[in-house]
């Protein structure tokens, strides 16, 4: 081993230590392979110098964790943690290019600099081998829950974006939101799967993965605890009514309350065996009432301000009778766009539409809409 600047540093030199960031974070591990990327990453971060390993060494130990895994017939997880990193990072990258986000209005820009932030972040979470083992352990325990994971960590994202965090803390919510149900997978799969009514006793069990979650992740080097933390707050609500802590009002950590906004909506949006998804109209209405009672207000106003109820161009029938064309939002409020009227209650076509804000119309509603 010896210690060398990282100017000197080539593609195939082997790390013997791991590289902490200022944020306590491990930005690589020891025994990471350099690449390019990796050296150019080094050099952003302002490391000077590194300790490298004399010889290369051509076995890669296998990893392991401490804990039980469920026995599944097509597993991923092989003995290359090269292979392992860039599966997760691709699975991720894929989900953020193809997430569904038709009810969602993004700027280009603001579209570049979400996906940017998230090959940059990504590259620091995933030099973690424990972090990436846990999330193919996620993938491998049940795919649904898999990608619910992925899609929280992009909600949060667009929320953190919203909140103009810095690149400290959008890794520590990003770890938080990828890791936040890891729990699950000690969780008995009867149970996480059920369709029924879950009794007294599995109600317990199921309500553990939160503390089993966060016991997971603050056993991971370098884990931030506020990360860890959205894995164990996830589940606690506003009012003090949730679980496991029955934490009350800002008492529960931001990342998690984010997560938690994150969790209820794409839970809400998505379908599942036992139900149908809501409608990003439902979802929406269920969000803003539950504001100060399970989630912040004002958070939940965060999250919805990037969300259309109701797209551009959407034909509308209001509760007043009259017929409208969604023509733009005054607010950030995501089910009150300014439409135009087209028809009058009598079913008078109106020859010359005018506009109506329906987030200042608060005694009209939509009953109605059409794409």
């Amino acid at each position: 081993m010896y210690e060398t600047s990282v100017r000197n540093l080539k593609e195939g030199d082997v790390l013997a230590k791991a590289i902490v960031g200022k944020n306590g974070m491990v930005i690589l591990n020891k025994g990471t392979k350099l690449t390019q990327s990796y050296i150019k990453r080094l050099n952003e971060y302002g490391v000077s110098s590194v300790h490298i390993e004399k010889k290369i060494e051509k076995k890669v130990e296998k990893i392991s964790l401490s804990i039980a895994k469920p026995m599944t017939k097509d597993k991923v997880i092989n003995q290359s943690p090269v292979r392992n990193r860039d599966f997760i990072y691709n699975a991720i990258m894929d989900r953020a290019n193809q997430f569904t986000m038709t009810s969602v209005k993004l700027s280009s820009e603001k579209q570049a600099r979400l996906i940017n932030m998230l090959r940059q972040t990504l590259v620091d979470i995933l030099a973690q081998p424990r972090t990436v083992e846990l999330l193919l352990t996620l993938h491998d325990y049940d795919h649904y829950l898999f990608t619910h994971s992925l899609n929280v960590a992009i909600w949060s994202a667009l929320m953190g974006m919203e909140l103009e965090y810095n690149s400290s803390q959008m890794l520590e919510l990003l770890l938080g939101a990828l890791l936040f149900d890891i729990g699950m997978t000690q969780i008995p799969v009867e149970i996480v799967k059920s369709n029924g009514t879950l009794t007294k006793m599995q109600w317990e069990t199921l309500k553990r993965h939160t503390t089993i979650g966060y016991t997971l992740m603050t056993s991971i080097e370098g884990m931030p605890h506020m990360s860890a933390m959205c894995a164990l707050q996830h589940h606690e609500r506003f009012d003090g009514s949730g679980y496991p802590l029955n934490l009350k009002g800002n008492s529960i950590t931001e990342y998690a309350q984010i997560v938690a906004i994150a969790d209820c909506y794409d839970a809400l949006t998505s379908s599942r065996m036992h139900r149908i998804a809501y409608t990003v109209q439902e979802a929406i209405e269920f969000m803003f009432a539950a504001g100060n009672y399970f989630y912040n207000a004002d958070l939940v106003k965060v999250f919805l301000k990037p969300i259309t109820a109701y797209p551009l161009s959407s034909i509308l029938t209001l509760s007043n009778g009259q017929m409208a064309v969604v023509s733009s939002y005054s607010s950030a409020i995501a089910h009150r766009p300014v439409v135009k009227i087209i028809r009058e209650a009598n079913g008078t076509p109106v020859h010359t539409p005018y506009e109506l804000d329906l987030a200042k119309e608060c005694n009209i509603t939509i009953v109605s809409s059409t794409a």
